[in-house]
């Protein structure tokens, strides 16, 4: 491939800033460089540029889906110690990594003692979903419940259930964490929206303490 002209080169430039190509510019010079010590064809590097370009979308596009998903921190199957807690099926736990369950509009709720990994494992799944693009969404039980309760006071309660409806997943977590799911039937009946609106349409995850785990149906329908 022949060096390109300054000329032509400040064209293709003025080309990828009115395209919003921002990543292939960056990199052009690089690249174009390159391609002549390579002796590339030029639909090689228009591939190349391309795929650089294609790879750098989908990465914002991942950050933006983690940012969205008011995740708090980003954890990995990959550095869980399956080793340590036994009682976890690892090969369970890797089938759902595939995230099949959220295209079969599924429910997972993942029951267990303080400390045994179940909110890890359910923060790992949400990042993977955010990796696959698919619009997800973490809470705490009580953050959700005291959002949906302000909704009462101010008449946004439709607007406030639409953030914890529309997500294709939604990690409920700290189920049981404290008393305030189960201080009054309201408490009860507002969680029980959240469920009847997703039931079906999408998947939702739930951290519950194993403790009153027995007592869910209770906590959900009043």
């Amino acid at each position: 491939m022949e060096k390109i002209p300054d000329k032509t080169r400040m064209k293709v430039i003025a080309h990828l800033e009115t395209l919003r190509l921002r990543k292939i510019r960056d990199i052009l010079d690089e690249e174009l460089g390159n391609a002549v010590k390579n002796k590339s064809t030029a639909l090689e590097l228009l591939e190349r540029l391309l795929s650089i370009e294609a790879n750098s979308l989908i990465d914002r596009r991942i950050e933006r889906r983690i940012k969205e998903s008011k995740l708090p921190e980003r954890k990995l199957l990959a550095d869980f110690d399956f080793d340590f807690q036994k009682s976890i099926d690892k090969q369970q736990i890797m089938e759902l990594s595939t995230l099949n369950f959220i295209d079969r509009k599924q429910g997972i709720i993942l029951a267990g003692n303080s400390g045994t990994g179940k909110s890890y494992i359910a923060k790992a799944l949400i990042l993977c979903a955010c990796q696959r693009l698919y619009r997800s969404r973490y809470t705490t039980a009580s953050d959700m419940l005291k959002e949906l309760m302000s909704g009462l006071s101010d008449e946004s309660l439709e607007q406030k259930l639409k953030k914890y409806i529309s997500p294709e997943v939604l990690l409920i977590d700290e189920m049981g964490f404290d008393r305030l799911e189960q201080e009054s039937s309201r408490n009860a009946s507002l969680f029980f929206k959240v469920i009847d609106g997703r039931y079906c349409k999408s998947s939702t995850i739930i951290v519950i303490y194993k403790i009153i785990f027995r007592s869910f149906y209770n906590i959900i329908v009043p």
